[in-house]
């Protein structure tokens, strides 16, 4: 959906990262370009299965799977930029998405008003609510200081059909409401 609406084509300021690997860790990065998005970026990561007895965040799982896609729209174009991640990783299902602000928004509150109050607070604070879904904060400082006002991160039980139903739900609304934005 976002390679088709936005036109996104290949580029290559991301090749010499297209594959990658680290010890059990290994993924791969595209970089995107469009006449509206000054730069993008998908990334996919995957972590082999845990032998059980490492003390790594998936013991005993099948491993960890995930994928983001970074866009930085181009100047001319003054709405949020987009970041999306979804993984799986010790049976949890996790959805982080962000509508990150262009401007200082203490001195632009019609940004404010225009992408982060009104319906959009509304839906980010009835997201925090489904049943079988779970609020989380990044513990990590420099990530928390580039979110914007509904940064969105959930996650809930991957075996529960509900609540990864909800996240694919709560993805698209997130996608959708920005295309529109940048449409």
């Amino acid at each position: 959906r976002l390679r088709s609406e936005l036109r996104l084509a290949p580029s290559s300021f991301a090749e010499e990262s297209a594959e990658w690997a680290a010890g059990g860790l290994r993924g791969s990065l595209d970089g995107f370009a469009s006449p509206a998005v000054e730069w993008g970026v998908r990334y996919a990561n995957e972590a082999a299965e845990s032998g059980g007895g490492g003390g790594g965040a998936a013991l005993g799982s099948a491993g960890a799977k995930s994928v983001g896609v970074n866009l930085w729209l181009t100047s001319r174009l003054p709405v949020p930029h987009m970041t999306l991640y979804v993984g799986v990783r010790a049976g949890r299902a996790t959805l982080m998405a962000d509508h990150l602000p262009r401007f200082d928004l203490g001195e632009r509150p019609e940004h404010v008003a225009a992408f982060y109050g009104g319906e959009q607070a509304s839906r980010w604070s009835a997201a925090q609510r489904v049943k079988g879904l779970t609020p989380f904060r990044s513990s990590d400082p420099s990530v928390r200081a580039l979110q914007g006002p509904n940064a969105l991160a959930l996650h809930g039980a991957a075996a529960d059909p509900h609540a990864v139903s909800a996240l694919v739900a709560e993805l698209d609304r997130h996608v959708g409401a920005w295309l529109g934005w940048v449409r």
